[in-house]
């Protein structure tokens, strides 16, 4: 009994780390963070945004979709802290 109460947590535990989140950047420099892989549909990638919000930005104006590690670190010269 104990042993399935402690593989059940284990799964538990690893499960929830499997949101991926995405960081979107356009070419006007504005960031969005994107819990799971955006979609595009059209001219737009359509996401859900970290806050549960679905939002869409134009194909035209993204720049970059990257992964975000979990131990996301700044890219701010001066140490400001990440997202």
């Amino acid at each position: 009994m104990k042993n399935q109460i402690l593989i059940l947590g284990l799964l538990l535990f690893f499960l929830c780390g499997c949101a991926t989140r995405y960081e979107i950047t356009t070419t006007g420099s504005a960031r969005y963070t994107s819990v799971g892989k955006p979609q595009r549909v059209g001219g737009w990638y359509v996401f859900k945004e970290v806050s549960g919000k679905t939002n869409f930005v134009s194909a035209m104006r993204v720049r970059t979709i990257e992964p975000v590690s979990r131990w996301h670190k700044s890219k701010d010269p001066f140490g400001a802290p990440g997202k």
